[in-house]
Protein backbone atom coordinates (compact mmCIF):
# COMPACT_ATOMS: atom_id res chain seq x y z
CA UNK A 1 0.00 0.00 0.00
CA UNK A 2 1.36 3.60 -0.97
CA UNK A 3 1.14 6.09 1.74
CA UNK A 4 0.55 9.39 0.67
CA UNK A 5 1.72 12.75 2.24
CA UNK A 6 -1.23 14.30 3.62
CA UNK A 7 -1.44 17.89 5.21
CA UNK A 8 -3.70 17.84 8.26
CA UNK A 9 -5.34 21.10 8.54
CA UNK A 10 -4.96 22.77 12.20
CA UNK A 11 -8.10 22.72 14.09
CA UNK A 12 -7.04 26.36 15.10
CA UNK A 13 -6.94 27.80 11.93
CA UNK A 14 -10.50 28.97 10.56
CA UNK A 15 -11.70 31.18 7.77
CA UNK A 16 -12.49 35.18 8.45
CA UNK A 17 -15.25 35.44 10.99
CA UNK A 18 -14.98 32.56 12.78
CA UNK A 19 -11.35 32.50 14.41
CA UNK A 20 -13.36 31.65 17.33
CA UNK A 21 -14.86 29.09 17.13
CA UNK A 22 -13.91 25.54 16.68
CA UNK A 23 -14.00 23.32 13.74
CA UNK A 24 -16.93 20.99 13.84
CA UNK A 25 -17.97 17.78 11.47
CA UNK A 26 -21.58 19.05 10.28
CA UNK A 27 -21.45 22.00 8.43
CA UNK A 28 -25.11 21.42 7.15
CA UNK A 29 -27.26 23.30 9.80
CA UNK A 30 -27.43 27.01 10.79
CA UNK A 31 -24.19 26.50 13.40
CA UNK A 32 -21.44 24.59 13.37
CA UNK A 33 -20.60 21.36 15.64
CA UNK A 34 -19.33 21.83 18.87
CA UNK A 35 -20.44 25.49 19.22
CA UNK A 36 -23.19 26.46 21.06
CA UNK A 37 -26.02 29.04 19.46
CA UNK A 38 -26.38 31.68 21.41
CA UNK A 39 -29.28 33.52 20.39
CA UNK A 40 -29.63 37.23 18.25
CA UNK A 41 -29.79 40.00 20.62
CA UNK A 42 -33.08 40.80 19.73
CA UNK A 43 -33.20 44.49 20.76
CA UNK A 44 -30.03 44.96 18.60
CA UNK A 45 -31.88 43.14 15.84
CA UNK A 46 -35.30 45.40 16.69
CA UNK A 47 -33.03 48.45 15.95
CA UNK A 48 -31.37 47.83 13.19
CA UNK A 49 -34.82 46.53 11.71
CA UNK A 50 -36.40 49.91 12.17
CA UNK A 51 -33.05 51.71 10.31
CA UNK A 52 -33.53 49.29 7.50
CA UNK A 53 -37.15 50.05 7.53
CA UNK A 54 -36.63 53.71 6.80
CA UNK A 55 -34.42 52.46 4.15
CA UNK A 56 -34.05 49.38 2.81
CA UNK A 57 -30.00 50.42 1.00
CA UNK A 58 -28.60 51.14 4.62
CA UNK A 59 -25.71 49.07 4.09
CA UNK A 60 -24.21 49.99 7.25
CA UNK A 61 -27.36 48.49 9.02
CA UNK A 62 -27.99 45.59 6.65
CA UNK A 63 -24.29 44.60 7.80
CA UNK A 64 -24.67 45.52 11.05
CA UNK A 65 -27.48 42.91 11.52
CA UNK A 66 -25.30 40.07 9.10
CA UNK A 67 -23.16 40.78 12.17
CA UNK A 68 -25.60 39.61 14.72
CA UNK A 69 -26.33 36.42 13.53
CA UNK A 70 -22.65 35.55 12.84
CA UNK A 71 -22.45 36.09 16.73
CA UNK A 72 -25.15 33.94 17.13
CA UNK A 73 -23.23 31.36 14.90
CA UNK A 74 -26.24 31.48 12.46
CA UNK A 75 -24.77 31.13 9.50
CA UNK A 76 -27.72 30.35 6.91
CA UNK A 77 -29.50 34.02 8.03
CA UNK A 78 -26.17 35.91 8.26
CA UNK A 79 -25.49 34.77 4.33
CA UNK A 80 -28.99 35.92 3.66
CA UNK A 81 -28.05 39.42 4.99
CA UNK A 82 -24.72 39.59 3.84
CA UNK A 83 -26.05 38.70 0.16
CA UNK A 84 -29.07 41.82 0.59
CA UNK A 85 -25.85 44.15 1.20
CA UNK A 86 -24.54 42.77 -2.16
CA UNK A 87 -27.74 43.39 -3.76
CA UNK A 88 -27.24 46.86 -2.99
CA UNK A 89 -23.56 47.26 -3.25
CA UNK A 90 -22.30 44.41 -5.84
CA UNK A 91 -18.53 44.98 -4.46
CA UNK A 92 -19.21 45.75 -0.54
CA UNK A 93 -15.59 44.19 0.38
CA UNK A 94 -16.99 42.93 4.12
CA UNK A 95 -20.27 41.23 2.66
CA UNK A 96 -17.71 39.70 0.38
CA UNK A 97 -15.41 38.34 2.95
CA UNK A 98 -18.38 37.52 5.41
CA UNK A 99 -20.96 36.00 2.75
CA UNK A 100 -17.87 33.43 1.70
CA UNK A 101 -17.37 33.02 5.53
CA UNK A 102 -21.01 32.19 5.88
CA UNK A 103 -21.03 30.02 3.14
CA UNK A 104 -18.23 27.86 3.89
CA UNK A 105 -19.27 27.42 7.58
CA UNK A 106 -22.63 25.98 5.64
CA UNK A 107 -20.46 23.70 4.04
CA UNK A 108 -20.64 24.96 1.02
CA UNK A 109 -16.67 25.68 0.34
CA UNK A 110 -17.27 26.11 -3.95
CA UNK A 111 -19.83 29.06 -3.35
CA UNK A 112 -16.86 30.50 -0.46
CA UNK A 113 -14.79 30.03 -3.06
CA UNK A 114 -16.55 32.09 -5.48
CA UNK A 115 -16.82 34.70 -3.26
CA UNK A 116 -13.24 35.08 -1.99
CA UNK A 117 -12.22 34.96 -5.87
CA UNK A 118 -14.24 38.23 -6.31
CA UNK A 119 -13.19 39.80 -3.45
CA UNK A 120 -9.42 38.75 -4.36
CA UNK A 121 -9.69 40.30 -7.73
CA UNK A 122 -10.90 43.27 -6.40
CA UNK A 123 -9.48 43.97 -3.45
CA UNK A 124 -5.94 42.12 -4.03
CA UNK A 125 -4.28 43.75 -0.81
CA UNK A 126 -6.47 42.56 1.70
CA UNK A 127 -4.97 40.30 3.59
CA UNK A 128 -7.77 38.34 5.54
CA UNK A 129 -8.95 37.23 2.08
CA UNK A 130 -5.66 35.86 0.85
CA UNK A 131 -6.21 34.18 4.24
CA UNK A 132 -9.99 33.05 3.84
CA UNK A 133 -8.33 31.26 0.46
CA UNK A 134 -5.15 29.69 2.10
CA UNK A 135 -7.46 28.17 4.75
CA UNK A 136 -9.85 27.02 2.03
CA UNK A 137 -7.22 25.67 -0.27
CA UNK A 138 -6.19 23.43 2.77
CA UNK A 139 -9.33 22.51 3.95
CA UNK A 140 -10.04 20.44 0.79
CA UNK A 141 -9.66 16.62 0.26
CA UNK A 142 -6.46 16.60 -0.41
CA UNK A 143 -5.17 19.82 0.82
CA UNK A 144 -3.60 21.97 -2.12
CA UNK A 145 -0.70 23.03 -0.53
CA UNK A 146 1.02 25.27 -3.12
CA UNK A 147 -2.42 27.09 -3.31
CA UNK A 148 -2.38 27.70 0.62
CA UNK A 149 1.28 28.68 0.30
CA UNK A 150 1.33 31.28 -2.43
CA UNK A 151 -2.36 32.92 -0.58
CA UNK A 152 -0.54 32.65 2.93
CA UNK A 153 2.92 33.93 1.87
CA UNK A 154 0.46 37.23 0.18
CA UNK A 155 -1.20 37.61 3.76
CA UNK A 156 2.76 38.00 5.44
CA UNK A 157 3.76 40.18 2.13
CA UNK A 158 0.40 42.61 2.48
CA UNK A 159 1.13 43.21 5.98
CA UNK A 160 4.03 41.63 7.97
CA UNK A 161 3.31 42.53 11.13
CA UNK A 162 -0.22 41.57 11.47
CA UNK A 163 -1.47 38.94 14.04
CA UNK A 164 -2.52 37.52 10.73
CA UNK A 165 0.47 37.16 9.04
CA UNK A 166 2.60 35.68 12.58
CA UNK A 167 -0.22 32.95 12.34
CA UNK A 168 0.36 32.11 8.77
CA UNK A 169 3.82 32.34 8.47
CA UNK A 170 4.06 30.06 12.02
CA UNK A 171 2.10 27.60 9.97
CA UNK A 172 3.73 28.09 6.91
CA UNK A 173 6.80 26.96 9.04
CA UNK A 174 5.07 24.22 10.15
CA UNK A 175 3.50 22.62 7.09
CA UNK A 176 5.62 19.88 6.34
CA UNK A 177 3.43 17.34 5.51
CA UNK A 178 2.45 13.86 7.89
CA UNK A 179 2.59 10.55 6.67
CA UNK A 180 -1.03 8.81 6.41
CA UNK A 181 -2.37 6.51 4.16
CA UNK A 182 -5.89 8.48 4.25
CA UNK A 183 -6.78 12.41 5.10
CA UNK A 184 -8.05 13.03 8.52
CA UNK A 185 -11.42 14.04 8.92
CA UNK A 186 -11.99 17.85 9.67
Amino acid sequence: MDVDQVLVPDPGLVPHRVDQRPAGEDHGGSSRQGVQQVPVDQVKLAAQMQKISANPKDVASLQAIGNLYFAATDFKSAVVWEQKILAVDPKNQVALLALGAGQFNLGGAVEAKKQWLVAAGLYPKNAEVHYDLGFLYLSQTPPDKAKMTTEWEKVVAIDPNSALAKTVADHLKCSTPSASATPSAK
